[in-house]
């Protein structure tokens, strides 16, 4: 039996764990629209937004690099294009 044919079965196999890899992580549908216009869950949130209340009581001081991330992640979520200017403009 030629070797190509020996690992057919084997490859099938494989494409098919892969196809249903593959279907089961599929995300769930994100709502159309959010009242305020942003929704954090199309970002990954690298920046903790949660930690930035917007309060000098609350809110820790940020570096630049933390506060770029912020507005990147924001710009993102967001759900028409934004009048800010571009994280590398920062």
């Amino acid at each position: 039996m030629p070797r190509s044919v020996r690992f057919l079965p084997i490859l099938s196999l494989l494409l098919a764990v892969a196809a249903v890899q593959g279907a089961a992580a599929a995300p769930e549908a994100l709502p159309a629209q959010t009242p305020h216009g942003v929704l954090l869950d199309r970002t990954l949130p690298l920046a903790h937004l949660e930690d930035l209340a917007g309060t000098a009581a609350a809110a820790p001081a940020v570096d630049l690099a933390r506060w770029r991330q912020a507005v990147h992640e924001l710009r993102r979520a967001a759900e028409s294009p934004l009048a800010w200017p571009a994280p590398r403009d920062l």
